[in-house]
């Protein structure tokens, strides 16, 4: 009976059904009983797509089958719940799916180490109701500028699961990791284990999946593990530099899963969430930071938290060799290159190179008098920030976007402005862009 359910998994396999049957037909528990095969499935989900994919080949592969041998089942019936007593696993798991997970899980980011504000609070809510228990998100997808604490928040969540739960199967992957394991499993014949190590995980926490632009075969292979792990009832977090909906080079069914979930954006954090990172963050490393002086550095340093540590770190580093004692001046003395740099940092060059990589065109683009929707965009984008954050006027802001006359930007203004209004994604966007210029 098993044997002849194997060439059936094979036949399948080859079928329509393809990866999906891999994927359902794997957690099926054939057992015969006269002349009835009843097929034991974990749940509803996979009784459902049996039943509409591929029960109909099953009962006419049995028929042929069947033959002269009245051994074998004439009929087939699906049942949901584990045979009793249980059958023997008919295609057993690979050894990826039964060894322990390398989880890559740093044990120092938790949620004790995670400071909450404004600009993080909803993130973080979402985090510890999934860290919690909960399953109402599906996935929760983190999207932001670097540096901002997405990936300690990922961590944070893994390492409370297995807290609670420490035979949970939960891996951490950076997207890169993710491509480089499936062309090492594609080179190496070992796409099957490689497919089962991922669809037999409880929590999988994937990080920058804008890696995955213009990846098609890493693209095909991730659509059907996140299919099988949502239809699973597992937990799966996501994070990108950006709202899943405006990566460009994703597929488009892929981006509808994304933003089919809980999608919260995390922005720089604000002044008083600097101030308060950072004392955090000096308690810990033992370092008397004075209330003055960390006023100072969150002023000075406003774009993400890992630049927060390094300058913090710096800052250490520069009283324990010098033997001085931290204060005000000697912070302003230690950081004098990074303040200066500050000074000069923003400027309508900078503000066009950094809108052009977002929307994927060229700052020669934004400069010419082409008129087409993809190029206008971000042209008016780049105007209005420039306009925000400068203190550049109408016609200066217009002679660096090719000689545009000052009515050109004022009306660039405007029209961003009202669709910051009418479209919170797009203000939660422009808001991102500013973001990453240390600017908001």
């Amino acid at each position: 009976m098993f044997a002849l359910w194997n060439q059936l998994l094979k036949d399948l396999e080859k079928s329509t059904a393809g990866e999906d049957a891999y994927i359902w037909l794997n957690t099926v528990r054939p057992a015969q009983r006269g002349d009835t095969l009843v097929l034991h499935v974990p749940n509803e989900y996979a009784e459902e797509w049996i039943n509409k994919n591929c029960l109909d080949q099953i009962k006419r592969f049995c028929l042929e089958q069947r033959g002269d041998n009245e051994a074998l089942p004439t009929t087939v019936r699906i049942a949901v719940g584990d045979a009793t007593p249980p059958p023997a696993t008919v295609v057993a798991p690979s050894a990826s799916e039964n060894a322990p997970v390398e989880s890559h899980l740093n044990p120092e980011y938790t949620f004790e180490g995670l400071v909450s504000g404004r600009t993080n609070e909803r993130a973080l809510v979402a985090a510890r109701a999934l860290a919690g228990g909960s399953m109402e998100f599906a996935p929760l997808c983190l999207y932001g500028g670097v540096g901002l604490g997405k990936t300690h928040i990922m961590h944070a969540i893994g390492n409370e699961l297995l807290r609670q739960n420490p035979g949970m199967r939960v891996a951490y992957r950076h997207a890169e990791k993710f491509v480089s394991e499936m062309v090492t499993a594609i080179r190496e014949e070992k796409i099957d284990r490689f497919k089962g190590f991922y669809r037999s995980l409880d929590v999988l926490l994937l990080d920058d999946v804008q890696m995955f632009i213009n990846k098609t075969q890493t693209q095909e292979q991730f659509f059907h593990t996140f299919n099988a792990l949502i239809e699973g009832k597992k937990r799966m977090v996501l994070s990108s530099d950006r709202y899943p909906q405006a990566i460009s080079g994703i597929q488009e069914r892929l981006r509808s899963r994304f933003a089919g979930g809980l999608c919260e954006m995390i922005e720089p954090p604000e002044f008083e969430t600097r101030v308060a990172i950072l004392e955090k963050k000096s308690s810990s490393l033992g370092i008397n930071l004075p209330r003055d002086a960390a006023f100072f550095i969150a002023t000075i340093v406003q774009s993400n938290v890992r630049e927060l540590e390094g300058v913090l770190n710096r800052v250490k580093a520069s009283a324990m060799f010098s033997g001085n004692v931290i204060t005000t001046d000697f912070v302003k003395s230690t950081l004098s290159d990074i303040i200066a740099a500050r000074k000069s940092y923003v400027s309508l060059d900078n503000i066009q190179q950094m809108v052009a990589k977002y929307y994927n065109v060229t700052t020669r683009d934004m400069c010419s008098a082409r008129r087409t929707a993809t190029i206008v965009r971000p042209r008016q984008v780049a105007m209005a920030i420039a306009k925000d954050i400068t203190s550049h006027s109408y016609p200066e802001i217009g002679e660096a976007f090719g000689g545009r006359d000052h009515s050109t930007v004022i009306h660039a203004c405007k029209k961003i402005q009202a669709l910051r209004g009418s479209k919170p994604d797009f203000d939660a966007e422009y808001r991102q862009i500013k973001a990453t210029l240390h600017c908001l």
